[in-house]
């Protein structure tokens, strides 16, 4: 396993802290990653732990564009019988089809 596989396990671990300083630490860490971290933040959207998917859907929302191979699943997810879970799927996907750059207001 690589450096960047550890350190991104580890960022996608504490997503599911109830610390919220962590948990926002964590998400704006993953989204700075940028294309390197997408594809475990789409692990992540099939996580068991709630939390865990929200912050997976926000950083890919603050990514943006470069996070489209997520699209399919945040589709599914917008769907969520989970209105805040839909909710925030629906403003990823929208945050990835747009070149807006000033994406934190997508941040969950």
């Amino acid at each position: 396993m690589s450096t960047l596989d550890t350190v991104l396990d580890r960022l996608i671990r504490a997503l599911a802290t109830d610390n919220e300083q962590v948990f926002s630490v964590a998400i704006d860490t993953l989204a700075d990653l940028g294309y390197a971290s997408v594809p475990k933040l789409i692990e992540a959207l099939s996580a068991p732990d709630r939390r865990v998917r929200l912050g997976a859907i926000a950083a890919l929302a603050i990514i943006g564009p470069d996070a489209t191979a997520a699209h399919s699943k945040l589709a599914t997810l917008a769907e969520d019988e989970d209105d805040e879970i839909a909710e925030a799927a629906r403003l990823a996907l929208a945050a990835i089809a747009t070149e807006d750059r000033d994406r934190s207001r997508f941040a969950a």
